[in-house]
């Protein structure tokens, strides 16, 4: 959706195949924000879901036992693997009623109920755009700083002016995902394509609400933002635009100026001549539409129509929480709970365990080896038990013990399934996600990386952590003075935006 072709004419400047985990992390604790916070995206929740919807119905021709709701429960589950928290922004009911001359018809509303209480039981947020489309209020969101990028396949956005925009790679497997990273800065810098370039580029290639001009393709729209007529454009409507006649002289004038360029390229920016596609602006009365200018320009949002913004306050990064995932996966996918445990075991467990790590309330209690955060906790198993430390990779593989997840759980679920009480999970932990988890502090940093013994020694001092390298050797890990956090921490009054 959005503007046609624009994807692979932005396609030199994108940062391909980027594991959203390491780019989280990096982008959120080691660079920007100095070991500070999850990342905040804003995500396209109704244009994400129709897409869940149309795959779901493609599909249910073939497997009738095919549940979107299904879909979104294993995507979610991949999501809470990254250091990342998610808003989820809905279409308002003054969304354009036509694209591409079709009425578009919501017959999504019950899904997208459902799908709002399965986004919030994973710890992330929904936010129902007041007004209309939930790109620009997106975009909106992302220059007022509340949203460190948004997630979307609709490329309005881009002529929007989204600053950073992450569409999902189909490189994407069951436990990582996997993005493709668009940078406003990078697309005006190393393709000339400015905002107001953007809108002529929309204006003659089409959108979701308007066709463009025939015989114009990307390349040839393309060489035209470069030579300026998009500038040109927008300079002449803020300047003639408070007289029709003034207006219209110069519109047919700039008309003129661009189909000479096109027919002549004497700019050099054309492959090749593209006399028809000139023909067809002179002879279009209604190009350029005014209406879709000022639509790029001037989207209407909740700023924009004077509407009350949303309480940015309310969206704190949040952990998941078990029982409301167990009890919607029942009810919305008929799952036993033995179905459903085996399940969380295969695709939950692990997002939780990485969620606690992402923490900035996360503690260690170091007498019982007891991992935890506000929501949830877990046991380390004794690295004599099991080996945790894979030596020449980028990760540690620890065992934890998740009887303590099941707390969470109703007990009528865990009847006749207290044996999977005793069950262990093998989390394997990128050495980036431990550098997150061991950032809170010096101290953390000790009892942190002992507990996994992610170093073969460590000893901790008053204001310094001195790690001494592997020798090799089975020599016992040695201590020191490690403080002992017992006590959960208060989040009342805590904001994150």
């Amino acid at each position: 959706m959005g503007v046609q072709n624009l994807w692979p004419t932005l396609k030199p400047i994108c940062e391909p195949m980027q594991p959203l985990l390491d780019y989280a992390i990096k982008e959120g604790f080691q660079e920007k924000y100095h070991y500070g916070r999850k990342l905040n995206l804003g995500v396209d929740a109704s244009l994400y879901l129709a897409g869940i919807q149309a795959a779901h119905l493609k599909r249910s021709n073939i497997h009738s036992s095919s549940n979107p709701f299904h879909t979104l429960y294993h995507q979610l589950s991949r999501y809470i693997r990254a250091p990342v928290n998610l808003v989820y922004v809905f279409d308002g009911p003054h969304r354009p009623a036509l694209k591409r001359n079709k009425h578009v018809v919501d017959q999504s509303i019950p899904f997208h109920e459902k799908a709002k209480k399965l986004i919030r039981a994973f710890g992330f947020h929904v936010y129902d755009t007041t007004y209309a489309d939930a790109e620009a209020e997106l975009v909106t969101l992302a220059h007022n700083g509340t949203f460190d990028g948004i997630i979307t396949e609709d490329s309005d956005a881009v002529v929007f002016g989204a600053p950073r925009i992450f569409r999902i790679n189909s490189g994407t497997t069951s436990t990582k995902v996997f993005v493709d990273v668009y940078s406003a800065e990078k697309i005006e810098n190393d393709l000339s394509l400015t905002r107001t370039g953007l809108i002529l580029f929309a204006l003659l290639v089409g959108g979701d609400c308007h066709d463009g001009v025939q015989g114009c393709g990307p390349i040839t729209a393309h060489a035209m933002v470069k030579c300026g007529f998009g500038e040109a454009l927008v300079n002449g409507l803020d300047e003639f635009g408070g007289s029709d006649q003034e207006l219209m002289t110069f519109l047919v004038r700039w008309k003129h100026e661009m189909a000479d360029e096109m027919i002549h390229n004497h700019q050099g920016y054309l492959r090749h001549r593209n006399k028809p596609a000139a023909d067809e602006i002179i002879r279009d009365a209604t190009f350029p539409s005014l209406g879709v200018i000022a639509a790029y320009r001037q989207p209407e949002t909740n700023q924009s129509m004077g509407l009350p913004l949303p309480d940015t306050s309310q969206w704190r990064p949040s952990e998941p929480n078990p029982a409301a995932i167990a009890q919607l996966c029942i009810s919305e996918l008929g799952w036993t709970s033995t179905y459903l445990l085996r399940r969380f075991d295969e695709t939950l467990w692990h997002g939780i365990a990485l969620q606690m790590l992402y923490s900035k309330y996360l503690v260690y209690n170091f007498e019982d080896r007891k991992l935890a955060s506000p929501s949830v906790n877990a046991i380390i198993r004794n690295p004599k038990d099991t080996k945790i430390h894979d030596r020449g990779k980028n990760e540690i593989r620890t065992t934890l013990s998740i009887s303590s997840f099941f707390n969470h759980l109703d007990s009528k679920m865990m009847r006749g399934n207290n044996h999977l009480r005793n069950k262990m999970i093998v989390v394997v932990v990128p050495q980036s996600v431990l550098s997150v988890a061991t950032a809170k502090s010096k101290q953390q940093f000790n009892d942190i990386m002992v507990a996994f013994n992610a170093v073969p020694r460590a000893q901790a001092l008053s204001h310094e952590v001195i790690v001494i390298e592997d020798d090799d050797s089975d020599s016992e890990i040695e201590f020191g003075e490690l403080e002992v956090r017992e006590n959960f921490i208060d989040l009342s009054n805590d904001s994150v935006f």
